[in-house]
């Protein structure tokens, strides 16, 4: 008898879980992006065009190697730092865990579109390791073909930790509560 579901739908299981924080509020992005991408632009922008024009006019009081290193340099490390900041803050991870598909999805995000995606069969993951406060988490598997693989969850343990305290993140609760979703063992170093 036929579900009416066709091959592609599964319906959700009671074990499928989501691990992830909640997006940046509007008001959170508009303030980062005033503050900080504001400076990614402004000492950027600054450091090019002093570089520029210290390479394009060498006999300037201004210009030449001195330029370069003293203004050019320092300005475009700061613009590239706010530029750093502005990512990590904006930037979030994402590990589902489809026992109904036997999948684990690990995705990274940037104001919701999607940046990187790894997909790996649930069924081939072997145990969780990290080190000993939890930050470090990585779940390691095997493939049918015998090839061994890792994925990384430093990332998504850190912000469901940081999300829950900030102060004193439960950074190896996390990594135990993503070993038992996943049912594999979890391993510290």
């Amino acid at each position: 008898m036929d579900s009416g579901l066709g091959d592609d739908e599964v319906v959700p299981s009671k074990l499928d879980k989501d691990f992830s924080v909640d997006p940046p509020s509007v008001i959170a992005v508009i303030a980062v992006s005033l503050f900080v991408g504001s400076g990614t632009l402004m000492f950027g922008v600054a450091g090019i065009v002093t570089m520029l024009f210290s390479i394009t006019n060498p006999n300037h009081e201004d210009g030449g190697l001195v330029g370069v290193v003293c203004f050019g340099i320092p300005l475009s490390l700061v613009g590239l730092f706010c530029f750093l900041l502005y990512w990590a803050s904006l930037s979030r991870e994402r590990l589902r865990v489809q026992h109904s598909r036997d999948r684990l999805v690990f995705q990274a995000t940037i104001w919701g579109l999607g940046l990187f995606s790894q997909k790996r069969r649930l069924s081939e993951a072997v145990y969780l390791e990290t080190d000993k406060d939890g930050r470090n988490a990585i779940i390691y598997g095997r493939s049918s073909e015998g090839v061994e693989w890792e994925l990384d969850m430093s990332g998504v343990v850190t912000e469901l930790a940081d999300a829950e305290n900030p102060f004193n993140p439960p950074y190896q609760k996390w990594a135990r509560e993503i070993a038992k979703a996943v049912g594999i063992d979890f391993r510290m170093e």
